[in-house]
């Protein structure tokens, strides 16, 4: 895994689909549990990069939510 990750932007979120996004949020987590572990054993030097997946990872939740309640008016 690379130690740089570009922190995304809810416009470059909101053009993936719903399986996009799933799957874009798997790794995100994947990337989150790196990092903490990384940063609780003291590797982590970059510590910005954990809260950057922390927040992609609540834009993609907040994303899937508002995309079922869409579903779910009609």
């Amino acid at each position: 895994m690379s130690a740089f990750s570009k922190v995304k932007k809810n416009k470059e979120f909101s053009k993936n689909n719903y399986q996009e996004l799933r799957l874009e949020l798997l790794n995100l987590l994947r990337k989150r549990f790196y990092f903490y572990t990384q940063f609780k054993i003291g590797q982590l030097k970059q510590t910005h990069l954990l809260r950057g997946v922390r927040r992609d990872v609540a834009r993609i939740k907040f994303l899937l939510l508002k995309s079922n309640s869409k579903k779910h008016k009609t």
